[in-house]
């Protein structure tokens, strides 16, 4: 049965904040600070319409009081890190499914969980230490800001016979295995 809010017997889930979310909505300082990060140092890509629409809303957020400025987190390895998070993700999911499921699947989903199969111990190892440095890192950036602001989908939706955005985008690898 599906439930909302604090269950003790979910290790993930967490009591409500004592103060009601809506009210801290209304009680906020409108002296905001937020770091506007647009392709999070490269790493994604946005297309000039929804930069346009993000900027618009950071200059009405700044009109009402708010403080703008382009900063971004140091965020090193986040491809490789992300890369090889996702395909241990598939390998551990989708990938344990029976072959004569696994056979109907797409390329690109049967390359993900092959590159799953294929992480070392040390590429995994990387992956979950570097995630703790990103979190670290995003943690402390937002010691000085209280929002870090950039799109979620960086990218319009196009053709649905294009798999891929034909938007420049970097080629990602995983993590290498450590060598020490």
């Amino acid at each position: 049965m599906p439930w909302s809010g604090y269950d003790p017997r979910q290790p993930l889930s967490i009591e409500p904040p004592a103060e009601p979310f809506q009210k801290a909505v209304h009680e906020a300082n409108s002296k905001v600070k937020i770091a506007w990060a647009p392709t999070l140092n490269d790493f994604a890509p946005i297309e000039p319409e929804i930069e346009t629409v993000m900027r618009s809303a950071l200059e009405k957020a700044e009109r009402n009081g708010a403080a703008v400025e382009e900063a971004c987190p140091e965020l090193p390895e986040l491809e490789a890190t992300y890369i090889t998070i996702r395909a241990l993700t598939w390998e551990c999911g989708p990938g344990r499914l029976p072959e004569e499921i696994q056979r109907h699947f797409k390329a690109t989903l049967a390359e993900n969980i092959e590159l799953g199969r294929n992480l070392t111990t040390g590429q995994i190892v990387d992956a979950e230490r570097n995630r703790s440095v990103l979190y670290n890192r995003c943690r402390e950036f937002l010691l000085d800001f209280d929002v870090l602001a950039t799109a979620v989908v960086g990218l319009e939706p196009g053709p649905v016979e294009e798999e891929f955005p034909r938007f420049p985008w970097p080629v990602l690898k995983p993590i290498p295995m450590s060598t020490g």
